[in-house]
C-alpha cells in the first residue's frame, strides 16, 4: 500500500474526498496510489501540506545522486 493510501485509510478519507481537497481528480489520486503517475513538485508539496507531513514530497521521487557521487564521476 502506498504511503498516500495508508494515510487515507488511517484518516478514513476517500480518494474522492482527498482529491477534492487538492483540486485534482479521484482518478489521478488512484494513479498516484498505484504508482502509475507521479505528482509535479508543486502537487507533491501540496500533498505534503494536506497530510501535515505524513506523505513527504520526497517520497514520490527517486533518490538523486549526492554531490560526492557526482564529484567522483
Amino acid at each position: 500500500m502506498s504511503t498516500l493510501a495508508r494515510y487515507r485509510a488511517e484518516k478514513g478519507e476517500t480518494q474522492a474526498g482527498f482529491a477534492a481537497r487538492l483540486g485534482i481528480t479521484q482518478g489521478f489520486v488512484s494513479q498516484l496510489e498505484k504508482g502509475r503517475a507521479r505528482p509535479s513538485l508543486e502537487l507533491a508539496k501540496r500533498i505534503e501540506d494536506a497530510t501535515n507531513g505524513a506523505v513527504q514530497m520526497n517520497s514520490w521521487f527517486d533518490a538523486l545522486p549526492s554531490s560526492e557521487t557526482l564529484a567522483a564521476e
